[in-house]
């Protein structure tokens, strides 16, 4: 993202997630949120493209931290790929919040 100044007149940057875009039925997969502030409060979630909480992954470490560990589903799904969003909600101090979307898809099978 781009930086922009803050009140202050200081450079920030935009938090934002990295992590495997593609996954597979039944991995484990981190991500990592970058550019967060001291004393950021971390809140992981999954959903849906609609924002919906989906139990295509699930929460295995990581909640309250920068790096989240996920474990996929081993259900089969009709057609592929299956999209879900990881979202990261950022509480500073001052009680003010900041979201983050990462989009991700559950594939059959990686392709060379």
């Amino acid at each position: 993202g781009q930086a922009y100044a803050n009140v202050n007149g200081t450079c920030v940057y935009p938090p934002y997630i990295s992590g495997q875009q593609q996954t597979l039925r039944n991995m484990s997969q981190n991500y990592t949120v970058h550019n967060a502030l001291p004393g950021d409060v971390f809140s992981w979630a999954i959903t849906d493209w609609d924002g919906l909480p989906t139990n295509i992954a699930t929460i295995i470490q990581g909640q309250g931290t920068n790096v989240l560990r996920i474990k996929l589903t081993n259900n089969v799904f009709e057609s592929y790929p299956v999209y879900f969003q990881i979202v990261l909600t950022l509480t500073n101090a001052n009680s003010s919040t900041r979201t983050v979307y990462y989009d991700v898809q559950l594939l059959d099978q990686i392709r060379p």
